[in-house]
């Protein structure tokens, strides 16, 4: 495999030749400035934007995207530290199990659902903007009949980990219904001139041919040249917890802790975190074997942590009663990863899963781009060296980075049908 980095006019351009696929992988990545406001805005866009690529009707765009053999993309929005991300990522079968000119007009399409939209008097086409803010709507009001993603999306509406204020459920749903074709359009805007562009392409594939159909089809005019990227730290805690509780008429009650980890070092943000949360709530861990195998109290618990945030959420289905049982087991499990008061074999399991993702990672083209994004976009390490220093991790270092991680946040959505039937 060959890496090569490129400056271009407007934006970057990442090339990954390889030929061990028969597919190639075309991403673009817009990232901008996380500010509070742009919150209201991003999944708005993700849906709309495809819808607007000039052609009539969605039947007469899927016919044109099956003459170029049905290539696989999607939009999405996103926060990734510091940052908002708007992407497309895609992935189309090689011309050289089609036909000759397919990668120029795949590329010259992909580009044209990010780039040229179809607009009327400096506003999205208020039919289709209308339609997908309704979707829009409709989702955020269906959220309380998902448990889970509810739960989270509270949770998230209390928890400081930004520098401004955290945005709730309510503020999402009302501040979208003011929204009009003509805001949305002005954001777009913005976004593009305010934006850091980098366009990943990932394959077997003529590198001179890439840069030839991208010089005469795209054409970026960002006032930002240079990736400002890096991780938020958390430097404060709420002490005690701050906890939140809200009633559902299930069985089932969904308990949220978030917990921030302070001042974490370089190291610790890319390796000691990663096994740390492995540690206490991955598969096979301390809380799996402690909380729900030994005590039978929760039918499933798990951690999944934010490195870029300094965060890690503990997600567990309980019986409402058992609740403090269960708060107290998991803060005992956390005072034991302090004190390195657990067997060895939780650190080599972690590790070898750890190992076993990186071997994973050669055998996927998405997962190879994937992988190459984060080396530039969030300064990742390369393959070698994430696999030597997850090696140089000790118990102490897990120790002392337990020291650093509190929890910050309860969320408990409470079921209180008890034994009846779900409502």
């Amino acid at each position: 495999m060959k890496y090569k980095n490129l400056k271009m006019d407007g934006y970057d351009l990442h090339i990954l030749q390889t030929d061990k696929f028969k597919t190639v992988n075309f991403n673009i990545e817009i990232r901008f400035p996380l500010k509070r406001e742009d919150r209201f805005f991003m999944s708005l866009l993700e849906t709309t934007l495809p819808l607007s690529t000039g052609y009539k009707t969605l039947k007469e765009r899927n016919i044109s995207c099956a003459e170029i053999y049905d290539p696989a993309w999607v939009i999405k929005s996103s926060l990734s530290g510091n940052q908002s991300v708007f992407s497309l990522r895609s992935s189309f079968l090689n011309e050289k199990y089609t036909e000759k000119g397919m990668t120029k007009k795949t590329i010259e399409y992909l580009l044209k659902i990010i780039f040229s939209p179809k607009i009327e008097d400096n506003h999205f086409i208020d039919e289709i903007f209308e339609k997908e803010k309704t979707n829009r709507l409709n989702y955020l009001r269906s959220l309380e009949d998902n448990p889970d993603a509810y739960s989270l999306v509270r949770l998230q509406g209390y928890m400081q980990v930004y520098d401004f204020k955290p945005v709730t459920l309510e503020e999402l749903y009302y501040t979208t219904k003011k929204i009009d074709s003509k805001m949305l359009y002005d954001f777009y805007q913005k976004m593009l001139k305010t934006s850091k562009f980098d366009i990943f392409i990932a394959g077997d594939i003529d590198e001179d041919e890439i840069i030839k159909i991208l010089n005469d089809k795209l054409k970026i005019n960002t006032t930002v040249k240079k990736n400002n990227f890096h991780y938020i730290t958390q430097k404060t805690y709420n002490s005690p917890p701050h906890g939140y509780s809200e009633p559902v008429p299930n069985n089932q009650s969904k308990a949220l802790i978030g917990c921030k980890a302070l001042n974490m070092t370089d190291f610790e943000k890319k390796y000691v975190f990663t096994l740390y949360s492995w540690i206490l709530g991955g598969s096979n861990s301390l809380l799996f074997d402690d909380v729900r195998e030994q005590h039978s109290l929760c039918y499933y618990i798990y951690t999944s942590r934010q490195s870029l945030t300094g965060t890690m959420n503990i997600f567990s289905g309980i019986d409402a009663d058992n609740f403090d049982e269960v708060y107290d087991l998991i803060e005992e499990n956390m005072a034991k990863i302090v004190k390195g008061d657990y067997p060895d074999e939780y650190i080599e399991n972690a590790k070898q899963v750890y190992y076993n993702s990186l071997n994973n990672i050669e055998d996927s083209l998405d997962s190879l781009t994937s992988n190459y994004e984060s080396e530039v976009l969030t300064g990742s390490d390369n393959i070698e060296t994430r696999r030597i220093n997850i090696g140089k991790v000790t118990k102490q270092d897990i120790s002392n980075l337990a020291k650093k991680v509190h929890i910050d946040t309860i969320f408990l959505l409470k079921g209180e049908a008890h034994g009846k039937e779900d409502v």
